[in-house]
């Protein structure tokens, strides 16, 4: 299953539970971690196809790296058991959605899983993929809906923000000097405002009256 997938049923899980933003983001990471030993495909094809789905996918692996993010949180439990869970789904995905065989259970049991001696390949990436992006996407919908909140926030608290009101407030705002649809809120006095009304600038969103201004201080 691609990372895409795994990334949108890892942030779901995240949003299940009542935690806090950096066991998200963990979460997040677990979910898309055991991709790790995919790396050679950006080297040698060869490679890749002998070490893709092995050390990356093994239970032992999640069960490390959920201990060792679990240090770095407040509520140690609870985040290694949403950390874990967040790693355990990628491993599921791609036993249901992957023909590649996942030694979940390595190295106490050798024997390898995959839903492929049973089900065509067609209907795990034509069918299964699809279905599970379609899920994650409803998901990820449902949570910025209730939660306010988007994966953006993996990255930063602010621009998880500034995505939620540009995916939220057209359907409820206005602009403070227009009639036109608001995207955004102006940093400085909290107006929400157009497209055609903010400022152009990275460090900050600004309405342009608030740009103006604070180009003269």
């Amino acid at each position: 299953m691609d990372p895409l997938n795994h990334a949108l049923i890892a942030w779901m899980i995240a949003n299940s539970f009542d935690v806090d933003v950096r066991t998200r983001r963990f979460c997040l990471l677990a979910g898309v971690i055991p991709d790790l030993d995919g790396i050679p495909i950006l080297f040698d094809e060869q490679l890749f196809q002998a070490v893709h789905h092995t050390f990356g996918h093994m239970l032992l692996f999640g069960v490390l790296v959920s201990l060792v993010l679990a240090l770095f949180l407040e509520k140690k439990r609870l985040g290694f058991s949403v950390i874990l869970l967040g790693f355990g789904a990628h491993l599921g995905a791609d036993i249901i959605g992957s023909n590649w065989p996942i030694p979940a259970f390595a190295p106490l049991l050798p024997a390898q899983i995959s839903v492929s001696p049973y089900v065509s390949d067609f209907i795990i990436y034509s069918v299964i993929g699809p279905v599970f992006l379609i899920l994650g996407i409803l998901a990820a919908v449902l949570i910025l809906v209730r939660l306010k909140r988007t994966p953006m926030e993996f990255f930063s608290k602010r621009w998880d923000g500034i995505m939620v009101n540009f995916l939220t407030l057209p359907f409820k705002e206005k602009c403070y000097a227009c009639d036109r649809r608001a995207f955004l809120v102006c940093e400085h006095c909290n107006r929400t405002v157009c497209m055609s009304h903010v400022a152009g600038s990275t460090k900050q969103v600004l309405c342009d009256t608030c740009s103006t201004s604070t180009r003269g201080q």
